[in-house]
């Protein structure tokens, strides 16, 4: 969602409201989304820092909406074999700033399919015995 005219209709369906990450600072949606009673992963890591992420949080919060996600999604580096390199040193942070919930995103973190599973349970696959 990126324009404060989609709202109302992603309400009527959504059971969330999702912000992407470049729309983190379009302030008049995130008001938009702040005046609505659905939750609303915020994540935007890849564009801002942990301070602005907190802030447009806030920026929910502020209008009413409780239900606000920090979603951890990774951040851009050098790095080129993957999407984006996962920033787990956030989520503490993340957690020590804020009395709002944490996740994180691994399919956003790694950009590819097979090593989602990995990511998100390094167990997976079960390790050979032997």
């Amino acid at each position: 969602m990126k324009d404060t005219r989609d709202v109302a209709a992603v309400v009527e369906s959504a059971d969330l409201l999702q912000i992407g990450a470049r729309n983190m600072q379009n302030f008049s949606l995130l008001e938009a989304v702040g005046d609505v009673r659905k939750p609303v992963p915020a994540q935007a890591r890849d564009v801002v820092d942990i301070k602005e992420l907190l802030m447009a949080a806030e920026y929910i919060v502020s209008r009413g909406n409780k239900q606000v996600i920090l979603c951890e999604r990774g951040i851009r580096t050098f790095e080129t074999m993957t999407r984006n390199t996962l920033d787990l040193n956030a989520v503490p942070i993340l957690k020590r700033e804020s009395h709002l919930p944490v996740v994180v995103d691994p399919s956003h973190g790694i950009g590819i399919r097979s090593a989602v599973l990995p990511m998100a349970a390094p167990r997976w696959p079960a390790a050979p015995t032997g």
